[in-house]
């Protein structure tokens, strides 16, 4: 099968200011991991890995059509979907404007995303369920060119439509033994939050230590800055506000990590919200 586009941050009218194209690819992508890449391609072990979870986790998807779209000079909107599922990793740069055409044609889909931002969307919450990994993935162009990005994803399948972020330690563990890699040592957290405040990083925390959980939209409420008792600060990936329940599991998954400096925290009118079934996505 043929390895499919893998794209991150960098646009073409961005390389275009530094002359030719494919030499600024080069450039920003030999060994540069973590860093923004244009055309990478999805290791297929990587991509079989998520496949199976997919297959096992959402039976829906059970005689459809996969699809993945995303592939060099092609048109995810020129597609035909009848019948198909997209599993796939998308362009991260525009990922957000292909979820919304997605959502708003029916289309189902799971896609790759970054893990840092991966809390993306806001506008259409209620569609989209965030399966956080944070698993680090190999991306490559050729045996010079690659890059190592930090990985979740983001779905709309009608199994998981009942929850708002999972943590998956199965997917994560399939992704790493699919490169024969090694968990690395967890890092210290540079900033502190609220138990009941989780980043995309701090909520893959669980799928680092191998701790399954499925949150329900009932329990989450999405951060912005007037649900915050101190200041207006943003919050880089975005954050939801989560019910006791789940900020206990978190907070168990990330103690033996180096406290950090910041601290953000949300009103107890928020967490009062999440924890009696009155959150949601609208």
């Amino acid at each position: 099968m043929e390895q499919r586009k893998f794209i991150t941050g960098i646009t073409r009218k961005q390389a275009e200011r530094h002359g030719d194209y494919n030499a600024f690819l080069e450039r920003h992508t030999k060994n540069t991991a973590g860093k923004n890449t244009d055309e990478l391609y999805t290791p297929p072990a990587v991509y079989e890995a998520v496949l199976e979870w997919v297959k096992k986790n959402c039976p829906s998807i059970h005689g459809k059509r996969i699809m993945r779209p995303f592939r060099p000079g092609g048109d995810y909107k020129a597609e035909n979907y009848t019948g198909a599922v997209v599993i796939d990793n998308p362009p991260f740069f525009i990922e957000h404007f292909i979820t919304r055409w997605y959502v708003d044609n029916g289309v189902p889909f799971f896609l790759f995303a970054p893990a840092i931002t991966l809390f993306r969307g806001s506008s259409i919450l209620d569609k989209l369920t965030y399966v956080a990994v944070d698993a680090e993935v190999e991306y490559v162009h050729d045996e010079h060119v690659h890059a190592t990005v930090h990985t979740s994803f983001i779905t709309n399948l009608a199994d998981l439509t009942s929850y708002q972020i999972i943590a998956a330690p199965e997917l994560r563990e399939a992704i790493m033994q699919a490169q024969c890699k090694q968990d690395p040592t967890a890092k210290p957290a540079k900033t502190e939050y609220h138990p009941n405040l989780v980043t995309p990083y701090r909520f893959s925390t669980l799928a680092e230590v191998g701790i399954p959980m499925r949150v329900r939209r009932e329990e989450t409420l999405w951060w912005r800055n007037r649900l915050m008792q101190r200041g207006r600060l943003n919050i880089f990936g975005g954050a939801f506000i989560v019910s006791d329940r789940v900020a206990e599991a978190v907070k168990e998954a990330i103690a033996r990590k180096e406290r950090p400096i910041k601290y953000y925290e949300p009103t107890p009118e928020a967490i009062y919200k999440v924890n009696h079934g009155e959150g949601g996505t609208r």
